[in-house]
């Protein structure tokens, strides 16, 4: 069979399980409503897919931009089918990696190794799964291999482009997952090494940091230009290298989105760093002050996390991957752990002896195994999960192929030193599947948490509940439990237990905004308006800058219905000066002034709100009631006028009538009584008061 036609086997294989798996998933609640990064991978997509391809974040880039930006093209392209259009797209994308891995294996091992290693991607659980989910490491994997198979035709290929598009693919990968940049010193040294006269080999490693350099520095530019901070890509690495280097990292690394993460993220700020360049370093600076002051430590975490690395076990980040395997009858076959964790459990003791081989025995394939032990560093350095080992994972396939051929074919013809060899890769996987733990198919509070959110999110409240609930219970103090569970009891309109839900957060995080404003909407829901504008207060002393325009505004609106009048006044001031073209507060402001007696003040503001809209009825009508009081007619006359002419309203032209009453015009002010009758029969005000002015008419007859 040709080469190309054992790809397309391969690439059609792999893919038909992909879309096996998509099909099986399809049902799944996270599979429209995703969270933790892959919900804001899909926030960002829509702003991109809006029009924001370069400011669909604030600032620099906090998070490597490629992966966004393909999003973004899916969802301006496929609309509302965007969630299957993007895991159909990302199954291909998969099955490509398949076939790249054969193309690379065949080139620098031979077809059996070559074919061996793409199948075994195809039928990969863990690759499988993240082919599926809306996160980086599926581009990742194609990328990186591209890269490898490029240098590889490069230098067996004269020409100077080959070197060039080496770099600007590096580059690419690099905007995608700035891990992948550890591989240039290991492609630059291997050029150097294996090539021909000094000056071509300069010549080549200059094109190749060249080509590098070309598909990131606009990327700098943009983070320049449009956040005004010298960013390379992302400003991210400074805070994920210290979740990863410190003397508590098991508790930095759980950390998810929310108080933990704010708590932590937040650091920086309080400490004076004000952009990301500044706050990446200061993280930096951290985690080296660690590594600095306990160097002992430092050597048992970085031993601890090798052995993460080298584990077979899925580590998941903020994710249970074992769990999502109640969902695929393909996945629960490809995906275990019974004494042994599959399938990484068996690749990892292989891969480590393929390097072994390839380093003492292969100089020509040296190459794959120098670009995994790079990026297996590269993700040491920093912190160990499933998804960030995924995209070295094809190259250590290829190194488990390349091992397990050596070992049968020197079992052939030298089955003693075969059997030898295959003792330490023997002792290597009892090893690696010794730590892995129990396979947890059961939600912890994590998955929980979770699986809530995607309820709410897709408008099912009662099993969100439920499971929110369930969350609460394995995790009771967990303030992001306890805010989306209090939260969707008030999405459901039961705002009782969405208070006794949010009082217990308050009470465990009295400084979380959220928990205060959340709790503040469900009092005011209840009309407990004292309770309200107590939360509201709090939530704006948890943050008193930036002055939050949707907090004031509650809190002015329940210190105004619990009739605290006074009170009321200065949120709605601080308001009308925050947001001077809403008439809200002018309006309010007025009404409050006339409450407390206060006629100028109040005609000041309803002047104000007839500055932004002449022909408001209301502003026209207060004010011309607050003339009439101060005997004002003719202003009054003019403005009460107005209203009735733009509003249909019983209350203005009763207020027109007590203006032609005041003036004396007793038909005037006959007409404007009976037009109020006219449409509200029984306002017994206006009942008296056209009584009022028939008796005075009647009177003045009969004189």
């Amino acid at each position: 069979m040709s080469t190309p036609r054992a790809a397309a086997y391969l690439f059609a294989g792999a893919l038909i399980l992909r879309l096996v798996y998509v099909y099986e998933i399809a049902d799944n609640p996270f599979f429209t409503s995703p969270v933790v990064d892959a919900f804001t991978y899909s926030q960002q997509a829509a702003a991109i897919a809006g029009g924001a391809w370069l400011d669909f974040a604030p600032g620099p880039f906090w998070q490597p931009p490629l992966y966004p930006w393909l999003l973004g093209l899916i969802h301006w392209t496929a609309g509302d089918g965007f969630f299957l259009a993007a895991r159909l797209l990302q199954a291909v994308l998969g099955a490509l990696s398949c076939a790249l891995l054969f193309f690379l294996g065949d080139k620098l091992f031979g077809r059996r190794v070559g074919l061996v290693a793409g199948a075994a991607l195809a039928a990969y659980g863990p690759a499988i799964y993240f082919d599926a989910e809306l996160l980086p490491a599926v581009v990742a994997t194609p990328l990186l291999l591209g890269v490898l198979l490029l240098v590889t035709n490069a230098r067996r290929r004269p020409g100077w482009h080959w070197w060039l598009g080496s770099g600007l693919l590096l580059g690419l990968a690099a905007i995608n997952v700035p891990t992948i940049l550890v591989l240039a010193p290991v492609l630059l040294v291997w050029t150097w090494l294996n090539g021909d006269a000094p000056r071509r080999r300069a010549r080549c490693c200059l094109l190749l940091l060249a080509g590098t350099g070309a598909a990131i520095l606009p990327v700098t530019a943009r983070n320049y230009l449009v956040g005004g901070d010298l960013v390379l890509i992302s400003w991210n690495g400074g805070v994920n290298f210290f979740i990863g280097n410190n003397a508590d990292q098991a508790a930095t690394t759980g950390a998810r989105p929310g108080q933990a993460w704010l708590e932590l993220v937040a650091e920086a700020r309080e400490a004076g760093y004000r952009n990301g360049s500044e706050s990446s370093s200061y993280f930096y600076a951290r985690a080296l002050r660690f590594i600095a002051d306990e160097p002992l430590g430092y050597a048992a975490l970085l031993a601890e996390k090798t052995g993460q690395f080298w584990s077979g076990d899925e580590i998941g980040r903020n994710r249970n991957i074992y769990f999502l395997r109640n969902y695929s009858a393909l996945l629960a076959l490809a995906l275990w752990k019974q004494g042994v964790a599959f399938p990484f459990g068996i690749v990892s003791p292989l891969a480590l002896a393929g390097i072994v081989l390839v380093v003492l025995r292969r100089p020509r394939q040296r190459l794959p195994a120098a670009a995994a032990l790079a990026y297996a560093a590269g993700v040491i350095l920093f912190f160990v999960t499933a998804r960030y080992r995924m995209p070295v994972l094809p190259l250590l396939l290829l190194m488990a192929a390349a091992a397990v051929f050596w070992l049968i074919d020197e079992g052939r013809r030298r089955p003693r030193r075969a059997a030898a060899f295959a003792v330490p890769v023997l002792l290597g996987g009892i090893w690696a599947n010794a730590g892995a733990g129990p396979m947890v198919m059961e939600p912890d509070a994590e998955t929980y948490y979770s699986l809530g959110h995607a309820h709410v999110e897709k408008g099912e409240l009662w099993p969100g509940i439920q499971a929110l609930q369930r969350a609460a219970k394995l995790a009771p103090e967990d303030a992001e439990i306890l805010v989306s569970l209090g939260t969707a009891h008030a999405m459901t309109g039961n705002n009782k237990r969405a208070v006794a839900v949010l009082s217990r957060g308050a009470a465990l995080f009295p400084d979380r905004l959220d928990i205060r404003f959340n709790l503040g909407n469900a009092y005011f829901s209840l009309g407990r308006y004292e309770a309200a504008a107590d939360e509201y207060a709090a939530a704006l002393t948890v943050a008193p800058e930036p002055r939050r325009p949707d907090v004031l505004r509650l809190l002015a609106r329940s210190r105004a219905r619990a009739g605290w009048y006074d009170r009321a006044v200065e949120p709605y001031s601080e308001l009308a000066v925050l947001r001077p073209q809403e008439l809200e507060p002018r309006l309010a402001l007025g009404s409050l002034h006339g409450r407390l007696g206060r006629a100028d003040s109040s005609l000041h503001q309803y002047g104000e709100a007839l500055r932004l809209d002449p022909g408001h009825p209301t502003a026209l009508l207060e004010s011309g009631l607050l003339l009439l009081e101060q005997g004002e007619l003719d202003q009054a006359l003019a403005l009460v006028q107005r209203a009735a002419s733009r509003q249909q309203s019983p209350r203005a032209q009763a207020i027109l009538g007590s203006v032609h009453e005041e003036r004396r015009e007793w038909g005037k002010a006959i007409a404007a009584y009976r037009a109020a009758l006219r449409l509200d029969p029984d306002y017994e005000e206006v009942k008296n008061r056209l009584a009022a002015v028939y008796e005075m008419v009647d009177g003045a007859g009969s004189e």
